[in-house]
């Protein structure tokens, strides 16, 4: 009991003294303690990703150089109509008429291509601006005989285009190196999983010189009628657009397109209507 007693009194002592030093110690007023709360805690940093930071997204090559062609479907609906009227109606009655081949029977069998090149640029991790321009030009000789009447009637189209293009990319841009390393059919498949769709607008130029030269012809008597014709067309170009962009290489996509074109102001009816592109653009 006189041991556990001692022990008591020694502890008391101890923390007695030792609340005596502390007291001891001078405290300024001026200096606050500090906040022990969860306020004075430092926050933390948020993590980021290169989607989220167009510093890193566009880090590398972001120029465009490509090129591709364009499959056209215009309407038609003014060159058809005079051809039937000045041509069909009128020569119809000859025996065995031929009706002259047209640039409406090329469309129809997908013979109305364009060559297309241009130069773009990445503007953030959705959107690319390129600038497209191109054109095409066509002849079409059409020659009969009906006894001793000779015709030669020729169409021809010459078409220049300047078509800046913005791009929208719903799902972020491809990754090209989504097919490094692959090979054959592995290839293929790495490059339809690593395909992103993408949006985008046309807002452009396009000329279009359309002429006919209708000759009528017999022996002895030479040209019996000669008709000549040729429109030039300047047109202001709105088209959306829909495609997938395609990884093949190296900084290297295809991107087939569906398209829509709504030329204007004058000459909806000729030139309106839908086409399917196909482009191969190279990074640098």
């Amino acid at each position: 009991m006189k041991k556990v007693c001692c022990l008591g009194a020694l502890t008391f002592l101890l923390v007695a003294f030792a609340g005596a030093e502390e007291a001891a110690i001078p405290v300024d007023p001026a200096v606050p303690e500090p906040a022990l709360g969860p306020e004075s805690l430092p926050e933390p940093e948020p993590a980021t990703t290169p989607e989220e930071t167009p510093e890193l997204a566009l880090k590398g090559p972001h120029w465009y150089f490509g090129m591709g062609g364009t499959n056209y479907h215009p309407q038609l609906r003014e060159s058809e109509g005079q051809i039937k009227r000045e041509l069909n109606d009128l020569f119809g009655w000859l025996p065995r008429w031929e009706k002259p081949t047209t640039f409406a029977d090329w469309r129809d069998n997908f013979m109305l291509w364009d060559l297309v090149a241009g130069f773009g640029r990445d503007l953030s991790p959705k959107t690319t601006l390129m600038v497209w321009f191109g054109g095409a030009t066509g002849s079409i000789t059409s020659r009969e005989h009906y006894g001793l009447l000779a015709t030669k009637i020729n169409f021809k189209r010459t078409s220049l285009f300047l078509a800046p293009e913005l791009f929208y990319f719903p799902l972020g841009k491809i990754d090209y190196e989504s097919v490094e390393g692959t090979r054959g059919f592995q290839r293929v498949r790495a490059a339809l999983a690593g395909a992103k769709p993408y949006l985008s607008f046309v807002a452009g130029y396009t000329f279009v010189r359309a002429e006919a030269d209708v000759k009528f012809k017999m022996p002895v008597l030479g040209t019996l009628l000669r008709q000549q014709q040729c429109d030039d067309h300047r047109m202001y170009t709105l088209s959306p657009r829909v495609g997938l962009d395609i990884p093949v290489g190296k900084n290297t996509s295809i991107a087939p397109v569906l398209i829509y074109l709504f030329n204007g102001p004058d000459h909806g009816p000729e030139y309106d209507g839908w086409a399917l592109s196909c482009t191969i653009r190279r990074r640098f």
